[in-house]
């Protein structure tokens, strides 16, 4: 018996257009800002940015959201910081007409610009941004490698790269690639989990220098929230102190113990383009 024949990038690039096409019409709207913490979640973000490359973001620059879906972090990235211009793109196209919608949800002035865009093929000229920013996005590459090198080539050198809430393979579970890229591929979606120095090495490969003091926005929310049994002095000295996979551990323990443990850690990468 022949085996079916594996589904062109194409068709893939479709299905998932599909998929994403129907969430958007479908989700909750103000789910997605998940009662105020998202805000929170992208300002300590950006502060972190900025002690991070000891630059403030806030100055005159040209800015690309990367797979900009609801418009959320285009929307509040505007507003934070009024003197960048800022490009939202996706390949959905009806994604971008939510974004007024969005704005006003959020209680901002929309103040971005739309476009729609693949990014294995971005329609700007080379070296346009300063800075590239995405949240939740970065995964959905069918080749990350090659994505990033296109997103480096419209990127000035010296620019940097903020991806906020990429999944990320937790250190001590690999093996759970697999389940859940058969979970993601059923419902349509085409989603590649990596660890952290996996994710390091694809930024490396295609032409950026990563920063990855790794933060996983489910230990962020563990060490930092008043759910958390721990003191100030407590929190401090876990971070720095103990091993990431120690304290993945340890979070992961305390979820299963006061709520569902999750399959996934979620982190941000940063990166400097070469």
């Amino acid at each position: 018996m022949t085996a079916p024949a594996s589904p062109t990038e194409t068709e893939l690039k479709a299905s998932e257009i599909r998929y994403f096409d129907t969430y958007y019409h479908q989700a909750d709207m103000q789910r997605q800002l998940m009662d105020g913490y998202l805000v929170q979640y992208f300002e300590n973000e950006f502060g972190r940015t900025e002690r991070l490359y000891q630059q403030p973001l806030n100055r005159p620059a040209t800015v690309l959201d990367l797979g900009s879906g609801w418009g959320t972090l285009a929307i509040w990235a505007a507003a934070r910081c009024p003197q960048w211009r800022v490009i939202a793109s996706d390949y959905v196209p009806y994604s971008l007409t939510l974004h007024d919608a969005m704005a006003a949800r959020m209680q901002v002035p929309r103040r971005n610009w739309r476009a729609a865009a693949d990014w294995d093929s971005l329609p700007f000229a080379d070296n346009t941004f300063d800075y590239i920013i995405a949240d939740r996005a970065l995964h959905h590459a069918l080749d990350p490698v090659r994505t990033l090198r296109e997103v480096r080539r419209v990127t000035r050198q010296g620019g940097l790269l903020i991806a906020l809430r990429e999944p990320a393979l937790p250190l001590y579970r690999p093996g759970a690639r697999a389940t859940f890229a058969v979970n993601m591929l059923a419902e349509g979606t085409n989603d590649h989990i990596y660890t952290p120095p996996q994710w390091a090495d694809i930024l490396r490969q295609s032409g950026w220098q990563p920063r990855l003091r790794v933060h996983t926005e489910d230990m962020e929310r563990f060490l930092s929230g008043g759910t958390t049994p721990l003191g100030r002095r407590g929190r401090k000295w876990l971070r720095h102190r103990v091993p990431l996979d120690w304290l993945e551990r340890l979070m992961y323990a305390f979820v299963a113990r006061w709520g569902s443990t999750p399959e996934l850690s979620k982190i941000t990468l940063y990166a400097q383009a070469l």
